[in-house]
């Protein structure tokens, strides 16, 4: 997971990461009640990180007895990933520890 999220967020270029920033472009946009505007990309959600126009890259899941979340900021190049050993959803705390990242 790490290495994934290195080359999600990796300064330099190589054709990987033309196909990889391909999928960070927004194809719908929504507007959660809950959590303000949210959009949607091709395996990604992007939410608003509340600084300086940035977003977070992001997803994440559960499945029995586990949870796990991916996120990261492409303009600061910093990210985290979460695994975690119960059901609860860790997408909270992904967000927290990028928006602390990100000051």
């Amino acid at each position: 997971m790490l290495r994934f999220l290195e080359a999600n967020i990796a300064s330099t270029k190589t054709p990987m990461s033309d196909i990889l920033d391909y999928t960070h472009n927004p194809r719908v946009r929504l507007n959660d009640h809950k959590t303000g505007l949210q959009e949607i990309a091709l395996g990604w959600k992007i939410s608003p990180l509340g600084i300086e126009q940035q977003r977070i890259v992001w997803q994440g899941g559960s499945t029995g007895g586990f949870a796990s979340y991916i996120g990261f900021v492409e303009t600061s190049h910093t990210g985290v990933v979460i695994l975690s050993n119960c059901s609860v959803s860790v997408d909270d705390f992904g967000k927290k520890i990028l928006q602390m990242m990100n000051r």
